[in-house]
């Protein structure tokens, strides 16, 4: 609403992105509106805070509060740089997770020296897709295309048929 009438805010210190990955679709309007950092806290409901984003926009283990082993997938999907995370977690004194698959597709990053990096968090494997070759699609590769259309503020993207989408 802002960007799209040309309304000026404040701009906060930071904004920080818990509990849902924002798509760039949106992080593009959301930096016309903002001058602020944006960091993106990666985890879920059973494991608490796992990864952060930094300045560069890759995702940094929590090394203090959990390990995080990279499952990686057949080479055909993606792998051996995308794959699943399992998360075993430190000193939870309400619950023991040892290599809990959260369910997320995430690339993983090289040379961070500091452990477990990742190049991006790819969204859910149950939301991914195949293209037509048996290719895999996850959530952040069609938002990144999607992304790419000049003006686009929202999309709706349903897969129809084995071959067919909806684009909304």
């Amino acid at each position: 609403y802002w960007l799209d009438h040309g309304i000026r805010v404040y701009s906060p210190k930071v904004i920080t992105f818990t509990y849902e990955l924002p798509s760039e679709v949106s992080l593009a309007a959301i930096r016309q509106v903002f001058s602020s950092p944006l960091v993106s806290s990666y985890g879920t409901t059973e494991t608490g805070f796992v990864m952060d984003s930094g300045p560069d926009g890759r995702y940094y283990q929590n090394t203090e509060f959990c390990r995080i082993d990279f499952l990686p997938l057949k080479e055909r999907y993606g792998g051996p740089d995308l794959g699943r995370i399992a998360v075993s977690t430190f000193g939870n004194p309400w619950a023991y997770i040892l290599r809990f698959d959260v369910g997320d597709l995430v690339r993983v990053g090289r040379g961070s020296g500091f452990g477990f990096t990742a190049d991006s968090v790819e969204g859910r494997a149950a939301n991914s897709t195949f293209t037509v070759g048996g290719g895999l699609v996850t959530t952040a590769m069609a938002d990144r295309a999607l992304s790419a259309i000049p003006g686009i503020r929202d999309y709706d993207l349903t897969q129809t048929s084995p071959d067919g989408y909806a684009l909304k």
